[in-house]
């Protein structure tokens, strides 16, 4: 049994989240320079979550899965070496 399994997802979500505050803010995650960006997406991936855990009861399993497996496939498809030069 790990922590997690005592302490609501959403408990665990904001731990998550205070713990990469902290090593931004400390300058172990990126240093400085990532803080500005962090400062910027923050509020989008914010969103992002609020949108997603409303629809979560309301989704189809199978839309729920296929929804996951669509982003990891951009995640990956994005993350390839071979795209360095086209997408960075």
């Amino acid at each position: 049994m790990t922590l997690t399994d005592f302490l609501p997802k959403d408990v665990s979500l904001t731990i998550a989240m205070a713990l990469c505050a902290i090593a931004f803010v400390s300058g172990t995650a990126r240093g400085f320079s990532g803080f500005g960006s962090a400062l910027i997406i923050g509020p989008v991936y914010a969103i992002g979550v609020a949108f997603g855990a409303s629809l979560f009861g309301r989704a189809s399993e199978t839309v729920f899965r296929r929804i996951c497996y669509a982003l990891i496939a951009i995640a990956v498809i994005t993350g390839l070496p071979a795209l360095d030069g086209v997408l960075r």
